[in-house]
């Protein structure tokens, strides 16, 4: 973000310095036989003068602009922060298992309530899909496609399944 900024500020640069160099080099050709010598020696030194001070002046107010920009922006990157603490731990204090999958339905984490019920560990089950471990050769496809029917589509569901701990204990859970 912030590259995008500073480039901004020298593109802008760049233009108003080229159009400054144009038109003051075109204005002095054209009035320089209207001038005495001295005048015309004033003029195009003050013309640098001036260049110096707008630019000077465009540039502190960009940079200025670009700053709040950032500045903002940190302060909503903090905010999301601690919302974002607040939920983790939320999360992981809740006795329900909470199972996140990623886009193609792998494992990027679990609760330590879904650690201490199923006996798995994270690292044990992260990277697979969760039908890996927890759903039994008794659940059907049908019920597997539901849930995924669901979470493609990000809909609430509530369905029994049944499942399989870590110890081969087998039971039937309610997922939602």
């Amino acid at each position: 973000y912030m590259k995008s900024g500073a480039l901004r500020i020298a593109l802008i640069y760049l233009a108003v310095s080229l159009a400054w160099i144009f038109v003051s080099d075109r204005m002095l050709t054209v009035y320089q036989h209207f001038l005495s010598p001295a005048w015309f020696i004033i003029f195009n030194n003050s013309r640098r003068f001036v260049f110096l001070s707008v630019t000077g002046y465009l540039l502190y107010r960009m940079i200025r602009a670009n700053e709040k920009k950032l500045i903002e922006s940190e302060r909503h990157s903090r905010i999301r922060d601690d919302e974002n603490r607040k939920l983790g731990n939320i999360i992981t204090k809740v006795n329900n298992l909470i199972i996140i999958t990623d886009k193609n339905n792998y494992i990027s984490w679990v609760n330590k309530a879904f650690e201490d019920f199923t006996g798995y560990t994270f690292d044990e089950v992260a990277g697979y899909t969760p039908a890996t471990f927890f759903i039994d050769g008794e659940s059907g496809i049908d019920e597997l496609s539901v849930i995924l029917g669901h979470k493609k589509v990000r809909e609430a569901f509530s369905t029994e399944v049944n499942c399989r701990k870590k110890n081969g204990e087998k039971l039937k859970k309610l997922l939602e």
